[in-house]
């Protein structure tokens, strides 16, 4: 019988880091999720063979039986961002510092993602090592990794989608992992590195035009008409593909599945975030209030945003719902092109609760904090509700 328990992977030069990460992960979900840490020498192995799979690449090599294959079979690899061993640290294999002295998380990650089959992809301790919360909301934009955390947050249940941290810190950029990595095969069904990526969206030509040079320019750096772009193009992306012409030889399926995590980072990140083409369902409430039966009522709000986060289905407005890009990020979505005209009384209020990125619920907006994020768009100005454990930067923008 198969394990169908989501399996995690977590990867630390520190052993006993690693294993408290385990601990703290394992402890949410024991019977939904299978959970290891690699030990220093095992991860080395891992690491060597996945550079080794780098020059296989080249001379048209499919993966083999090889210890990267530890990558392969996670849903969720977890990783710090700091791999050198410390100094005075015993190691029972030499050769462990031989190959992770003056490594980093983000070169591993750019090596898993390009040359394994792994699934989401955590980063932890990246820059900061203190709960930190992006006032801009576009720190990690380009970044390797599905998500960037700090050790605090490893074993955040908001993160995993098994329930509401206690002190209610959950970005509003963190996916609920339990779903990330399993929406892969049905979301991918029938693509091929020939697809156009803004069909495979659900994004018509009028939408994509509303996208502005810059969005389409991280993507993918120069195109005759962006509405051509395929997932093969994607592959060339020096931010969210290989970075490479890809060799003649080198795995289509691989290709593919390189492309799509880019895709779906730079989705989320520019084109979802700022809410102005695709919008979610927080973001839509918090703009058409009277779509809720008891307006600024927030149990029932925090209701539809928790149902939100865990990839429940909306019967609101299905004429607008965007169900290819819903199942891309296991979240309901909405074209705001298609979406019915703001009559008068709809729109929001000062008095209407606002949806906070920080916990990722909605607040009166008396018991919250507005803030000009660096998002493009009408919709740069957000809100948190300001958790006691974490710091906000810049400091300075908070109002």
């Amino acid at each position: 019988m198969n394990d169908a328990r989501l399996r995690v992977v977590v990867c630390d030069n520190d052993e006993d880091r690693a294993r408290g990460w385990c601990e703290s992960i394992a402890e949410l979900a024991p019977e939904a999720m299978s959970v290891e840490a690699l030990p220093p020498a095992e991860f080395a192995r891992a690491l060597t063979a996945l550079n080794q799979r780098v020059l296989g690449a080249k001379r048209g090599e499919s993966f083999g039986g090889d210890d990267a294959i530890r990558f392969d079979e996670a849903d969720v690899l977890v990783i710090d961002s700091d791999l050198t061993p410390d100094p005075d640290e015993e190691l029972d294999d030499a050769s462990v510092e031989d190959v992770l002295v003056g490594e980093v998380g983000d070169t591993v990650v750019r090596l898993a993602r390009a040359h394994s089959r792994v699934g989401a992809i955590v980063m932890v301790n990246e820059a900061v090592k203190l709960r930190t919360f992006d006032l801009t909301l576009r720190r990690w934009s380009d970044g390797p990794a599905d998500v960037y955390i700090t050790e605090s947050d490893v074993g955040n249940p908001g993160l995993w989608g098994f329930g509401q941290p206690a002190d209610g810190y959950r970005p509003w950029s963190w996916p609920a992992l339990k779903n990330l990595s399993r929406s892969l095969p049905s979301v991918t069904h029938g693509w091929t590195l020939k697809t156009r990526v803004f069909e495979a969206l659900g994004l018509p030509e009028e939408d994509v035009a509303r996208l502005s040079g810059q969005q389409i320019e991280s993507l993918v750096d120069d195109v005759d008409d962006v509405n051509e772009i395929t997932f093969a193009d994607v592959v060339h992306s020096r931010t969210y593909g290989l970075g490479r012409q890809p060799k003649e030889d080198e795995e289509l399926t691989q290709q593919l599945r390189t492309a799509f995590w880019g895709v779906r980072r730079w989705f989320e990140r520019v084109v979802v975030a700022p809410q102005d083409v695709i919008i979610d369902l927080p973001h839509l409430l918090q703009e058409r209030p009277s779509l809720m039966t008891a307006r600024g009522d927030l149990t029932s709000l925090n209701r539809a945003a928790l149902d939100w986060w865990n990839g429940t289905e909306s019967a609101l407005l299905p004429e607008a719902q965007n169900s290819l890009a819903s199942q891309l990020l296991a979240r309901p979505l909405w074209n705001v092109s298609a979406l019915p005209r703001v009559e008068r009384g709809e729109g929001p209020t000062a008095n209407d609760p606002v949806f906070c990125e920080d916990t990722s619920r909605f607040a009166s907006p008396a018991d919250a904090s507005n803030f000009d994020s660096d998002l493009p768009g009408v919709f740069d100005s957000r809100w948190v509700e300001r958790v006691q454990d974490a710091a906000y930067i810049p400091r300075r923008r908070l109002f």
